[in-house]
């Protein structure tokens, strides 16, 4: 008896083994059931990240929020190797997601901050290109954390597009600085509004020596906004060659605003001072030789 009950449990268990499961309906299955079955299908993981980037930001519009959120956070957990899905989706996406793909690919390379992904600065530049305006605007904050010069033509194409971005450009132009943006950044400062005008001003004197004679030649400007913020951000760098430049200014343009002239005067006296010095120490040097 007990032989039989054993012939005919195996006989059963062959049989569901060799019959397919009917699949769960679309309703009883849970986020991590989607997921699951979406990377199941995908196979490589290349295939699984595309996959989860077409779960979290649909083409179809209206999904179960829940699916997108597990989606999205499964994505950007999968570090540099969902980087370039992300960097996929960025021109593939609607619009409307943009934004949120570009988070997504600086919290995926947070994940791994390690080595330098292929993917990841061409990504950004790419949301820069195609994103929305806060998509861009995220990008460009982002990339000029990097020495990467491709991106400065595309940050002043897109401030052209869209004049909203113009502060968020002027300060990345400053950080990556570069001197293919000196000239963007000068007529930033020669046209701009107030609050323009000085960042453009002081992005110019960050990227120094190709920087630094655009301001120059706004210190002698006849607009008075120009002039001014040219001279502020000039200060910290004036040198000696810079003297007669800034006795100039406050001789010709003293109405300017006061602090801002006195300043100049001060910087002024202070060089004279090093120079002094300088001199001094050079002559005494001359005087010692044999």
């Amino acid at each position: 008896m007990r032989c039989t009950r054993i012939i005919i449990g195996s006989i059963l268990a062959a049989s569901l083994a060799a019959s397919p499961i009917a699949p769960a309906r679309a309703e009883e299955l849970t986020p991590r059931d989607v997921l699951n079955q979406a990377k199941m299908e995908a196979g490589s993981i290349p295939k699984q990240a595309e996959a989860l980037a077409r779960l979290a930001w649909p083409a179809e519009g209206d999904s179960d929020p829940l699916i997108r959120a597990a989606a999205r956070l499964e994505l950007v957990g999968f570090g540099s190797y969902g980087l370039p899905a992300l960097r996929k989706a960025v021109k593939e996406v609607d619009p409307i997601y943009t934004a949120d793909v570009t988070a997504a690919l600086i919290e995926a390379r947070r994940n791994e901050p390690s080595g330098s992904p292929p993917d990841y600065l061409p990504g950004l530049e790419e949301a820069i290109w195609f994103g929305s305006i806060e998509a861009r605007r995220l990008a460009m904050i982002e990339i000029s954390r990097y020495p990467f010069p491709p991106a400065v033509l595309t940050i002043i194409d897109a401030v052209h597009l869209n004049p909203e971005l113009t502060l968020a450009g002027i300060r990345a132009l400053g950080r990556l600085r570069n001197e293919r943006g000196r000239f963007f950044l000068k007529r930033v400062l020669m046209y701009g509004e107030p609050r323009h005008q000085n960042l453009a001003a002081q992005a110019l004197g960050l990227i120094g020596e190709t920087g630094l004679p655009l301001l120059r030649e706004q210190v002698v400007s006849e607009q008075r906004g120009a002039r001014e913020a040219a001279m502020a951000a000039l200060l910290p760098y004036a040198t000696p060659d810079d003297l007669t430049l800034l006795h100039e200014y406050v001789a010709w343009h003293g109405e300017d605003d006061p602090a801002l002239v006195e300043s100049v005067r001060s910087k002024a006296l202070e060089l004279e001072g090093a120079l002094e010095e300088e001199q001094l120490s050079e002559s005494a040097s001359g005087e010692s030789e044999p």
